[in-house]
């Protein structure tokens, strides 16, 4: 009994896996939603998401026929097809911690800070406004007052003060803070803040009521708790 011929006619090539058709469909597509966000976000991802959307496609199209140019081989293929996808996952991490770092970092608010009246204030008896912009919607702020004497001469009053604050507007709470100079207070923001007023009194430990000082802010950060 002859047996089953297993001659190929010349030029025959098996045809691709059912796998490598799944992962080519995959970087194509990954090229795909790379392009559609990146164009609109930042175009340098765009262009080289669009650089492997096209070595994508041109695996998939020419999948049948590139073995049987000899020195291109399914192995080659295949390591085209999974270096698109590293570099898609690649991009798409750096993306996405990109995004997370914009959302979550914090904000250094001094140069969005407007402090009225806040030289020369006596205790208990002056107040202090300060208006604070809110670029980005965060948890609160970190307060940081700095006090020093307005005459020296007169009495050492810095180290004997302390600062109170009052959110007036936009805070989570209205309830009083009182801090040592260069000692963060703590300021709670409602959702979908976009300033914060508060209302600052300073008094003395000592209880002179002659001492005056001038307040400025040290520091202000926008941040998530």
């Amino acid at each position: 009994m002859a047996k089953h011929s297993t001659t190929r006619p010349p030029g025959w090539s098996r045809p691709f896996s059912v796998r490598f058709h799944a992962l080519a469909l995959v970087a194509l597509a990954g090229g795909i939603l790379l392009v559609s966000f990146g164009i609109g976000a930042n175009p340098a991802v765009g262009s080289i998401a669009g650089t492997i959307l096209a070595i994508g496609t041109l695996v998939v199209t020419a999948g049948y026929k590139i073995q049987k140019i000899p020195t291109i081989g399914r192995t080659v293929c295949r390591c085209m097809v999974i270096l698109a996808l590293i570099t898609e996952s690649g991009i798409g991490a750096f993306w996405i911690g990109s995004i997370w770092y914009a959302r979550s970092r914090a904000i250094d608010l001094r140069s969005k800070i407007e402090l009225r009246d806040h030289f020369g204030m006596r205790p208990d008896v002056d107040f202090a406004t300060l208006d604070i912009d809110i670029p980005e919607e965060r948890d609160g702020i970190e307060l940081t007052f700095q006090a020093t004497d307005r005459d020296p001469a007169l009495g050492i009053c810095a180290p004997f003060t302390k600062i109170s604050a009052t959110p007036a507007s936009n805070g989570s709470s209205a309830t009083e803070i009182e801090v040592q100079p260069d000692e963060a207070m703590w300021l709670g923001l409602a959702p979908g803040s976009k300033k914060l007023q508060l209302r600052i009194t300073v008094r003395n430990t000592k209880d002179d009521a002659n001492c005056r000082v001038n307040l400025s802010v040290r520091r202000a950060i926008l941040m998530d708790k």
